[in-house]
């Protein structure tokens, strides 16, 4: 038995192939093509886990018209070394919503592009 699992960076999808047929599984019942499924994970703040449409359903139902509370957090410390100066340290901040019922990931494989090469 061999199985063979695409993980893209928009779908996914799983199949079994045991000497004689190829078996596409089903992954997502909430889709009209169940075999094939969204690369989504929805992580709720009470530590459930959904997958696929049933992530998309979910994280719209529980964000949209809700309210929200943005604070600043410290999250680090940055310290840079200067020959003439000497130490500089500052903390690092960032902005979040701190009434956020989940995280949403999606397109987990895609990165930024690395920077243009510098012309000749």
């Amino acid at each position: 038995m061999r199985i063979g699992m695409d993980f893209g960076t928009t779908n996914s999808g799983i199949a079994v192939y045991d000497g004689k047929r190829m078996n596409v599984l089903k992954l997502d019942p909430e889709t009209i093509t169940s075999n094939v499924m969204r690369s989504v994970i929805y992580l709720t703040k009470d530590h459930e886990v959904h997958i696929g449409q049933q992530a998309i359903r979910l994280y719209n139902e529980q964000n949209i018209n809700r309210e929200r509370r943005f604070v600043n957090k410290v999250v680090g410390r940055v310290s840079m070394v200067f020959a003439e100066i000497g130490e500089i340290a500052t903390d690092v901040h960032i902005t979040v919503d701190e009434l956020e019922p989940g995280r949403l990931l999606r397109s987990l494989k895609s990165a930024p592009s690395p920077p243009p090469t510098p012309a000749p």
